[in-house]
């Protein structure tokens, strides 16, 4: 079993900038040492049109480094120091996966089950560290297995320095309607 160590979670409301600061951090990480990473996501639309269209950008800095692939429905990173990142979607069985990931980040956790989640941890390496992300719209898994006071950090989108304009003019304009980004969240 992990001890609650293992564990970081990232919560807050929309455009707050959690997926893609994880996503420069897991990058920055697998870069520099050779490691393995799995990214568990909802649908296949969103890990297309989010995580990998994230990931695309984020390597496009340096496209030497990497090297973006797409196997029978799967899609993987594979660096050049040996690294990876393997996808997997929650529509997807997520057994049967190695067990030597040093990280498992969960995007969008509470958009699938927890057996899935339960099912990934056990492709966990020995220094495995877990990552969850998630808009708190509702009390789910992560909180009454995985929370602690020491191991979450709570963002919104005044913390995010990459939110385009249009979309902080929208939430700013809806603060100003008392319609927070926050709305219809839970503390």
């Amino acid at each position: 079993t992990c001890a609650t160590s293992d564990f970081a979670i990232l919560k807050g409301g929309k455009r707050a900038g959690k997926s893609i600061a994880l996503e420069q951090f897991l990058y920055g990480k697998l870069l520099t040492q050779k490691r393995k990473a799995i990214i568990l996501t909802d649908t296949y639309s969103r890990l297309r049109d989010s995580v990998i269209s994230d990931f695309q950008m984020i390597t496009s800095e340096n496209p030497t480094l990497t090297k973006i692939t797409r196997g029978t429905g799967a899609y993987n990173i594979k660096f050049y120091n040996g690294s990876e990142i393997n996808f997997v979607c929650s529509e997807k069985d997520t057994r049967g996966f190695t067990s030597n990931n040093n990280f498992i980040v969960c995007n969008e956790a509470n958009m699938y089950e927890w057996n899935k989640v339960n099912d990934l941890l056990k492709s966990g390496a020995d220094d495995c560290k877990v990552i969850f992300d998630y808009n708190p719209y509702t009390r789910f898994y992560v909180q009454d297995y995985y929370e602690t006071p020491d191991n979450k950090l709570i963002t919104t989108y005044n913390d995010n320095p990459l939110i385009p304009k249009f979309a902080l003019k929208q939430l700013q304009e809806q603060a100003i309607r008392g319609e927070t980004a926050a709305s219809g969240t839970m503390d």
